[in-house]
């Protein structure tokens, strides 16, 4: 019976430390989608890969395209917002893909030090 206790609080503080980072990582992309959407009028972020999937690791990165930007070099948007988001304390670090067909950002964060009032 100890073993099945362990395994159940190793379970617990597992998930719940999955479900901190969850929230985390939902309140950086709603920070970033309100920060673009202040940038460039009626763009809107679409997350991709693992993050979106659920199949995200601690340390995975989010994977973010700009789209619907009305800007006329879509990749300046990437590099505005590269630009802003490089001296906040909670990006460890962020590309813009320029040789991509639509505009993507890498951005790897630590939760630790996340302010939502960027």
């Amino acid at each position: 019976m100890k073993l099945h206790n362990e395994i159940v609080d190793l379970y617990d503080d597992i998930m719940g430390e999955y479900a901190r980072r969850e929230n985390m990582r939902r309140a950086v992309y709603e920070t970033l989608t309100e920060m673009a959407q202040n940038l460039f009028h009626g763009c809107y972020l679409e997350m991709f890969g693992s993050q979106a999937a659920g199949l995200a690791l601690p340390d995975s990165d989010m994977d973010i395209m700009l789209l619907n930007s009305n800007i006329h070099n879509p990749m300046k948007g990437i590099d505005t917002i590269q630009y802003l988001l490089s001296p906040e304390p909670w990006v460890l670090s962020i590309q813009g893909i320029h040789t991509a067909s639509v505009p993507i950002v890498k951005l790897t964060i630590d939760c630790a030090h996340f302010d939502p009032a960027i």
